[in-house]
């Protein structure tokens, strides 16, 4: 009994942890909105009613406190894309299952309508968001997002177990790329937010060849 009691408490402990290690780096960060650390992306209680949205379900996402977007964004394509991209706004609601909400999140601050106050700006000048449809094109001139890696159709592509146990993710039964397969929400120490530093591009070369 006391060693199952001794494990409970070491659990308890990697888990807290590892929590206020996520914590401590977004504190301070650009993703610390209006300095309320962990508040100003998820609200315990009531989802985005909780900070003067309209959707109390999307908590059922992440305890997530902002509206979804409900843009449609259009998609990157290129004629040597063996793996297309699919929309991932619209009208569909989303579901926590949903690979694509790895991406949709995010838009709900970079699509610089959602949250118009928090645009993330991306232009020279600080006025162009990642994903606006009305001034950067969506997202249909930046990296695709919701598409399978899948080397058996492009053959410049890394295996999957090389882009996993290279420190990206891929997500759903697809092994789809999202926005969240190159970048981290909680931790700005390689520089936008990124998973792993691009020196010498090796975040780039952890998917293409």
């Amino acid at each position: 009994m006391k060693c199952s009691n001794v494990l409970v408490v070491l659990a308890t402990f990697v888990i807290t942890s590892a929590a206020w290690a996520q914590t401590s780096k977004v504190i301070g960060s650009k993703h610390d909105i209006n300095s309320q650390g962990c508040k100003g992306c998820h609200a315990s209680h009531d989802g985005a009613s909780a900070t003067g949205g309209s959707n109390a379900a999307s908590g059922k996402i992440l305890l997530w406190d902002r509206d979804f977007s409900t843009q449609t964004f259009g998609v990157y394509d290129s004629p040597s894309m063996q793996n297309k991209a699919a929309e991932i706004g619209g009208a569909t609601p989303l579901q926590n299952t949903d690979a694509r909400m790895n991406s949709l999140l995010c838009m709900s601050c970079h699509d610089g309508v959602t949250t118009p106050n928090l645009t993330a700006n991306t232009g020279p000048t600080g006025s162009v968001s990642v994903g606006n449809p009305a001034n950067s094109f969506g997202l249909q001139n930046d990296h695709p997002v919701n598409m399978s890696h899948d080397p058996t159709k492009n053959a410049q592509l890394t295996p999957v177990a090389t882009v996993t146990g290279g420190g990206l993710t891929l997500y759903g039964s697809a092994n789809t790329v999202q926005c969240s397969s190159c970048h981290t929400t909680h931790d700005p120490t390689n520089g936008s937010f990124l998973r792993k530093a691009n020196t010498n591009s090796a975040l780039c070369t952890t998917c293409h060849l």
